[in-house]
């Protein structure tokens, strides 16, 4: 079984992203994220990162924050967003970003 980080370097170089937000490139992993949130009892109906805005907190939901990392604040220092380690979701690369960079 693969760590989140793991899950997270994988789909971001898959996509050839760094720290940028996929979801919503591909239908199929599209569809991966509303299936699991639906069977996590979120609501589902998930077709981009605005979608998943109210479970970039939620630490039992890493796969929004791994699949949108700007829109969840993972490249933001000052972003109220607490779960921003690569164990929570958030691209490694995220701290490394020019964003991030520039607001410190």
């Amino acid at each position: 079984r693969m760590s989140v980080e793991e899950v997270s370097a994988r789909h971001q170089s898959k996509l050839s992203a760094t720290c940028e937000d996929i979801l919503g490139r591909t239908a199929r992993l599209t569809r991966f994220v509303d299936e699991v949130a639906k069977s996590r009892g979120h609501s589902g109906n998930i077709t981009g990162c605005a979608d998943v805005v109210p479970l970039c907190s939620d630490a039992s939901f890493p796969l929004a924050r791994v699949f949108c990392p700007e829109t969840c604040g993972c490249d933001d220092p000052f972003a109220p967003l607490a779960l921003t380690g690569s164990s929570d979701g958030c691209p490694e690369a995220c701290v490394h970003s020019e964003r991030y960079a520039m607001s410190l």
